[in-house]
Parts: structure tokens; sequence; C-alpha cells
């Protein structure tokens, strides 16, 4: 039926709208948030042998100071209480090793043996500055663990020693950089090996320790590593990329998880964990363990939202315990690159999933069936406009015969108004239970089901929510032009206002204005016969059809342009085919005669039938 074709997409507005206002962090949240990250992460510097310490103990003034050789030997002595036989590690000269392959250009820091930065090739931000995954400036990767009879000893305050100044690979090609520091004595030695493929979004890393008394191989003695990273802002609408950027986990015997997407969010992971990724909106970095990284209370997983609002998108952080050495190493393996399926899926281990294309079914139906026939009509080369085209025609074409059925049923329903009518004005001003009861029974004798024209409304609702979940999620759609709008993944904006609108934003969407005007076109069309509700504290649904279109203006401005280029497309081959079905598929004339027929034929009472009957028999023995 047209009242409940429109009563459907009320009820996926409502639930929209609904959900994002639900999952808005109030401002006392974030606040709440910020100040338990703050104490956080002074309560994981105190737990760490600082470089301030180290170099209270190295200079404790910054005056140039000359030691004798008996101050020398306090100091070292200071210093070797500190570190033990690592101590002659802690002289040396930074140096950034620069590991670049075909995708990525990393930098190592000879400081920590750690990743400082990493650029990511082939791609941009949206104003055409190189995409960098993380910085040195707001990101910080250190490895700890603790040194019997010494402390904490951490990574960053260790210089190793490179065997090259830089690694530059394509293709096929592999390399290794090997950083390494000696110990005091004969034999001891701790290593960093990066291994990397010219063609692969992967760097792996290898952690081992030989000849130290007390961490040889990490064996009985845990080796951390806290990772701090910054999301630098990457695309074009920043509240945007906020909300669907947040840290995905996976245990080991569980499904993939993840923190709040739209407030600050922590949690312990209490369970083996496979992997962990900083996710945002296109692309992410995820670090993995074949053994999983150990179940520890003082393993975490924050996300938060920055201090600066303009340049950031979220802070991650990740205190992981990794697991113990297998054949003399700890083996981890890093992915810096694109949220595509075909990459991400080779991992398996639910690591596609970290892209949001919609919960349980919905997800399914957007991973294995749109977006093959989208990359298929993509990958002809014709333009991104005629992929999402063909998409749309395709959609809507498979749930023709649906809207088919629903507009069958509204005829059926709209011939039979007069009748209802006169039953309506029959039982004017009486019991409300006769009236229903009497319009009940017409609809039994004209064996017409009032109820037949939502279920097919009911299967077309997934695929409108799987299209919201999907455009926005496409990485295909980032950066592609199409008419007026220079980025699909982002709003189209034909005016830029000067100030924001509340709810709206600062800028005209013209594929939002088309999407309503045909929403509004389409809603004329399909309720020209539909009665208004005149009763007493309800709403009049003509009314309440044309805001959803008004609705739509606000809430649609700042979405995917490609995503309202398909529901303005959608629509517009909806009103096509609703005047093909009334021209060429339906005779009200016919119709009617075959109910009138039907009206003459034996009828049997259905269960549900039967139930509604005496149901309202039953409360119209309660009225006596």
């Amino acid at each position: 039926m047209d009242k409940n074709s429109i009563t459907g997409l009320l009820i996926i507005a409502v639930m929209i709208i609904g959900y994002s206002i639900y999952t808005q962090p109030s401002q006392e949240e974030r606040e709440k948030a910020l100040i338990e990250q703050a104490a956080k992460d002074s309560l994981l510097s105190e737990t760490q042998v600082s470089p301030e310490k180290v170099q209270e103990v190295i200079a404790p003034s910054n005056e140039e100071i000359v030691l004798d050789s008996a101050d020398q030997a306090i100091n070292d002595s200071k210093m070797t209480s500190l570190f033990g036989d690592l101590v002659l590690a802690t002289n040396g000269v930074e140096e950034d090793i620069i590991l670049e392959n075909d995708h990525y250009k990393a930098i190592v820091s000879t400081k920590g043996g750690l990743l400082k930065s990493l650029l990511l090739k082939g791609y941009q931000t949206y104003d055409s500055m190189p995409l960098i995954m993380f910085d040195q400036n707001k990101s910080l990767q250190n490895l700890v663990f603790d040194y019997p009879g010494f402390g904490r000893i951490n990574f960053t305050d260790l210089y190793f020693t490179p065997n090259k100044s830089e690694i530059n690979i394509s293709g096929e090609s592999s390399d290794k950089l090997v950083l390494s520091l000696k110990g005091r004595q004969n034999g001891q030695e701790l290593k960093l090996t990066y291994a990397l493929i010219g063609n692969a979004y992967d760097l792996k890393l290898s952690i081992s320790s030989t000849g130290f008394n007390g961490f040889d191989n990490f064996n009985t003695i845990p080796l951390k590593m806290d990772w701090k990273m910054t999301g630098l802002k990457k695309e074009k609408y920043l509240p945007w990329e906020r909300n669907v950027s947040t840290l995905f986990f996976k245990y080991h015997d569980e499904s993939r998880d993840w923190l709040s997407e739209t407030k600050d969010d922590e949690t312990i992971l209490e369970q083996n964990t496979d992997w962990v990724a900083f996710k945002q909106n296109y692309f992410s970095v995820i670090l993995f363990s074949d053994k999983g990284f150990v179940a520890n209370e003082s393993n975490l997983a924050v996300v938060s939202y920055p201090a600066e609002e303009e340049l950031y998108v979220k802070d991650f952080l990740a205190v992981l315990r990794l697991p113990a050495a297998e054949e003399g190493k700890i083996e981890l393996n890093y992915f810096f690159g694109p949220n595509k399926m075909q990459l991400l899926s080779k991992y398996e281990n639910e690591v596609p999933k970290i892209i949001n294309y919609g919960w349980s079914f919905i997800g399914w139906i957007n991973r294995n069936i749109i977006l093959h026939i989208f990359d298929f009509f993509y990958g002809l080369g014709w333009g991104i406009g005629f992929a999402i085209i063909i998409l749309t025609v395709i959609i809507k074409t498979l749930l023709a015969p649906l809207m088919l059925k629903n507009y069958k049923s509204s005829a059926k329903m709209r011939v039979l108004k007069p009748e209802v009518d006169k039953i309506n004005k029959k039982f004017e001003g009486k019991d409300n239970t006769q009236k229903q009861q009497a319009v009940m029974a017409l609809y039994r004798e004209t064996g017409v089901n009032p109820l037949s024209g939502c279920l097919p409304m009911l299967f077309q609702m997934p695929v409108l929510y799987a299209m919201f979940r999907f455009f926005p999620s496409n990485i295909t759609l980032r950066g592609e032009s199409f008419l007026w709008a220079d980025d699909l993944s982002s709003y189209d904006s034909i005016y830029n206002l000067g100030f924001n609108i509340p709810l709206y934003g600062d800028h005209i969407s013209l594929f939002t204005l088309m999407m309503a005007a045909t929403t509004m076109a389409y809603t004329y069309m399909s309720s020209g016969n539909m009665p208004e509700t005149n009763q007493p504290g309800m709403p009049n649904m003509k009314v309440m059809m044309y805001i959803f279109p008004v609705m739509m203006i606000f809430f649609f401005n700042n979405y995917s342009s490609g995503l309202t280029f398909y529901y303005f497309l959608s629509t517009l081959i909806s009103i096509l085919q609703m005047w093909i079905i009334k021209v060429y598929f339906i005779d009200e004339e016919k119709i009617l005669s075959t109910l009138q027929a039907n009206k003459a034929k034996p009828k049997k009472q259905s269960k549900f039938q039967a139930k509604l009957a005496e149901m309202a028999k039953q409360q119209q023995q309660k009225k006596k």
C-alpha cells in the first residue's frame, strides 16, 4: 500500500536520525574522557624510565659540564644501575632510516629502533597534500620491558646501529633493515629486523635478544608495546571522518569488536587478541600477531577526540603485551593502507569487517553482492557516475515485482474506499469495534488482505539501508568527481553560505535538493487517494508524508554525494515505474469487478480473522 510505503520510509528516517542523535557524545562525556585519558597518560609515564630521568643522570643542568675521572665513574655507575648490560646503548646519535616501496615511505629511528612516521603513496588528502598515516609530532611507538634488578627499560632510551642507511625497492623485490645494539659483554645483542616487499602494504618486524641474563629471547620477561597515534585529517568533512574512525580489535575466539565511533571510549583487552587496527574512514594501520597479543589486565585500547579541532581526527592508544619469543624471535606484522575489500580480504580473520558496510545481513549484502556489481561496472572504465546509474537500475529492476505487488494492493484498497467510507458513515459516532468488524468483514468478503502491501515494503527496507551504508564506506568514491560534485565520498556543494546553519551546514548540496524534490513528487503521486486522518490526537498522514522530504534536506546535506545521487536516481526510477504500472498493469474497473465477484464465493474464515473477530467480540462484551 502507498500508506505502508511512506510509513516504512518514515520508520527508516526515524531510525537513522535517532541513531545519529543517540550516538552523538555530549560535551560532558568528551571532557570527562579527555580528563581520564590525561590521567592514564600520566600513569603510563610514571611506570617508565622517562627521558628526563635519563637526561638528569647524564647532565643535571643545561650548562656544559666537564667531568673528571671520578665524576665520570659516578655517572657511569648511575647509568649502569638504570640500564645494566644495556648501558653502552644509552649513548649515540639519532638517525632516520628510510624504508620505501611501491606503496609507502616509512621512517625508522635508530633511537628506539621503531617507526616515527609513514607516508602512503598513491593517495592524497582532500586538499592535495601528501597522505601521512602518522608522524613523529603526534605519534609515539615504544617497546618496554622490566629488566630484573634494574627496572623499566624503554627502547626509546636506546640507540641502535643500522645495517643500511636506506632501503628503496619495488615489485617483487624484498629487503631487510637490521637494527642492533651490543651489550657490555661478548655475545649480548638486541636486534630489530624489518622486512618489506616492493609491492606490499605490509611491514614485518621481528624482535630478538641473545646473551642478556634475565631477558634473553623475551621468553620469561614480557615485552610490551605502547603505541599512541593521532590520526591526521585526510577527508573533506572532518565531523563525518571522526564519526567513522575508531579502534578495532579481535579476540582470538570471538568476532571483531570496536570502540565507540562517536564518543571517547576505552577497554581492557582481557583476552588473547589477534590484531588491533587504528581505523580512519578510508585508511587503517593494523598490527597483527600470529600468536596473539597476550591477555593482561594492563592491556589497553583507547580512542578519544583530540584537543586540536581542525587538524586531527582521533587519538588512538594501544598498550599490548607481546607473545613470548618463538625460535628466538617475536614476530609482528604491520599493515598500512587503504580500506579496500580486496586488500583486507587476504588477512581473513574478520579484518575486512573494519569497513562498516552494515550489520549482519546488511553487511553481507554489501560485501558479497552490491560491491561486486559496482566494481564490475566501474572496472569497465566508463566512469563512476555510470557505475552508480547501472547499479541503481539493476536494484530497481530486481525490486520491481515487489513494487507491482505493493501497487496492486493499494489499488484494491483504493477501489474499496467508497464502501469503506459508507461503513464509516454508518457507524459514525458509534462503537469503533463494530465499525472495525464491518470493515474486516468487507475485506474478507472481497478477498483483500490489508497487510499484503506491507511485506513488499519490508523487503525493500534492507536494500535502502544497505545503500545508506555502502556509498559512504566505499573508498572507490573517494576523490572521484561527477557532474558538479568534486568528491562523491563527501557532500557536493553548489554554494557556500559563509555561515553555519544548525543541523544543516554551511553549504547547499544540489544532489540533496534533487533527492528531496523527487521524493516530494513521488509522495504526491502515491498519496492522491490517501484519506486524511482526522482522529483526535493522531497526526495527519498526508502532512507527515510531505514533512519527510523536507527533513531529508537537513539530514543528508553533509552526506556522501554518491549516496544522495543514488537516492535521487532511485526515486526518479520509482516514479517512472509507478507511471508504467498505473498505465499498463492496473485496471481499477477490472479489479473492482473481481472483488465484487469474490463476494458471491463462499468464504472460510482464517485463523487470524477468527482471532480478530473473537477479540472484537470480547471487547464488545466488556463494554456492556
